[in-house]
């Protein structure tokens, strides 16, 4: 039983269809049945969880059995959540450019790039702070694509949020300078011309302080714990190899990969993969430390029992230090 003042995040990822919905909700089973407090979120908008537990989730915790409780994230939700707070942010910043059309700036917001990944990290923020009080979280993960762009996107707005705080500071400098120069004739006096008076600059500072939080908790070995799964074909491997290589740029940990419907291709057509997996986990071992692998083979009848489920998650919960 783990006991902490934080719980341990675990994130199951991989290409759609690989089954990281199966193999996080047998994990999240198992965790429970160890008298660990865990909660199961899916942050894949096409939500698996309601079906395998065979309920009806929400976006908010619903309790599965004892010790178990399973969320569905809606995304569009959050996403209107997170652009209304941001616009109001912006017109109390802004008041004095009310002269401008804002509004239609706003509008152009929900359209933008990125609106959709900042959706999934505030989500995840929200999700850390607000169940601390949990042993476990699992997180089964979208597609790589979605995946990928969220854990990348605090790096990437660490490096905006620098420029733009460089950017603010300038801008600061040249209004103080023209208030000294011009005296009685300077007509924007209620402008702010320090960092220490100025709310754009203090939002800067505040945002940049969330991003890094972020990046720490999805790079931190000692409390993330990252699950590869894939299935034996050579497209799951070549995406996992893209998964890897973005695993290695950002820092962020690897402990298992997780084959799963192994054996599923057991003929003489099979020996160039088992060539090619061969090197992909020789390279892959080189890269991290004490990486785990493990098997969930196919079953004919395309599903997992509970008691499958409940088997392949103990298996999990042996192999990686949780």
């Amino acid at each position: 039983m783990h006991k902490s003042s934080h719980p341990k995040y675990l994130y199951f990822v991989g290409k759609g269809g690989v089954g990281k919905s199966t193999c996080s909700a047998s994990t999240a089973l198992a965790l429970a049945e160890k008298k660990n407090k865990t909660l199961i979120v899916s942050l894949d908008p096409a939500h698996n969880l309601s079906d395998i537990f065979e309920t009806s989730l929400e976006d908010k915790p619903k309790e599965i059995k004892e010790n178990l409780y399973a969320m569905e994230i809606n995304l569009e939700q959050r996403m209107e959540k997170s652009l209304k707070k941001t616009i109001d942010m912006m017109k109390n910043l802004y008041t004095y450019l009310n002269v401008i059309n804002l509004e239609g700036m706003f509008d152009t917001l929900r359209f933008s790039p990125g609106m959709e990944e900042y959706a999934v990290i505030f989500a995840l923020e929200d999700i850390f702070e607000s169940y601390r009080n949990m042993d476990f979280i699992i997180f089964d993960t979208p597609p790589t694509g979605l995946t990928l762009r969220f854990f990348a996107l605090p790096h990437i707005s660490v490096l905006w949020i620098e420029k733009l705080s460089t950017l603010r500071k300038k801008i600061l400098s040249r209004r103080d300078s023209l208030k000294n120069i011009l005296g009685e004739k300077y007509h924007d006096k209620e402008l702010p011309s320090t960092v220490k008076d100025d709310s754009v600059f203090k939002e800067l500072v505040s945002f940049d302080g969330r991003l890094k939080t972020l990046k720490n908790h999805f790079s931190s070995k000692e409390d993330s714990l990252m699950f590869l799964l894939l299935n034996p074909d050579r497209l799951s491997f070549s995406e996992g190899r893209k998964i890897i290589a973005a695993f290695e740029k950002f820092s962020l940990p690897l402990n298992m990969v997780i084959i799963n419907k192994s054996g599923l291709y057991n003929d003489n057509t099979s020996d160039e993969l088992s060539q090619f997996m061969e090197s992909f986990f020789a390279d892959v071992k080189k890269k991290f430390n004490g990486l785990k692998t493990m098997e969930l083979p196919f079953k004919d009848s395309g599903t997992l029992s509970r008691k499958d489920m409940m088997t392949f998650g103990e298996n999990v919960y042996r192999n990686v230090p949780l």
